[in-house]
């Protein structure tokens, strides 16, 4: 899985995102401890392991320059399982990461993972119903059809907040659903560097999208 040096997965994760060497660092070690983990605790598909930095670590940082302020914006990321897109954007620069996981293996697996590199994120063990805090913005992927994340959103997003949403091939028939169902909120969708057939949308609760 790690078969390029740190020098080489600079370049090929700079054309997305900037990052520092120490960022490749915490990438590769990611890396190394999602596999070593993966053989007791099902965190993500075997056959993806061989593909980590397309699958996994492009496609969870091409969401980073959506988020407007890194630095002070707190940031739910809803179904973290196995860290994906939070921990990929907290150890890339955002500040107020939240993950949020039902399941406690994978809470576990998050949290070594923090320690080991050193990443400032945190870990809530709980279902997304529960959760209470207020966030300014929400991620996920390949967690729940678009109507629920909108619904989880109108719970914890605060009104100036965004939902920042990786979709697969079927997006656009998620969104003819939600629109059927009453949502008018605004939608903007972009297009994924890792799949020509998904989309980043952009979801704005109440108003415009400007990403």
């Amino acid at each position: 899985m790690q078969n390029k040096t740190i020098d080489q997965r600079l370049v090929e994760v700079t054309k997305v995102q900037i990052v520092s060497r120490e960022t490749i660092c915490n990438f590769i070690a990611y890396g190394d401890l999602l596999e070593k983990w993966n053989k007791t605790v099902n965190l993500v598909g075997k056959s993806t392991l061989a593909d980590f930095w397309d699958r996994h670590v492009i496609d969870s940082l091409q969401l980073y320059r959506y988020i407007e302020l890194p630095e002070t914006q707190i940031i739910a990321d809803l179904g973290s399982g196995a860290g994906f897109p939070g921990m990929i954007l907290a150890m890339a620069g955002a500040k107020h990461m939240h993950l949020i996981e039902s399941d406690a293996r994978k809470c576990a697996f998050l949290a070594e993972l923090a320690a080991r590199t050193n990443t400032k994120i945190s870990i809530h063990n709980c279902r997304i119903e529960t959760f209470q805090q207020k966030v300014d913005g929400i991620t996920a992927r390949a967690l729940a059809p678009l109507t629920d994340l909108i619904n989880y959103g109108k719970n914890i997003l605060n009104p100036s907040g965004k939902m920042i949403l990786l979709k697969g091939q079927d997006w656009q028939n998620e969104i003819t659903t939600a629109r059927s169902t009453g949502f008018n909120g605004a939608i903007a969708d972009y297009p994924s560097l890792t799949d020509s057939q998904a989309r980043v949308l952009i979801v704005d609760l109440k108003g415009s999208v400007h990403a």
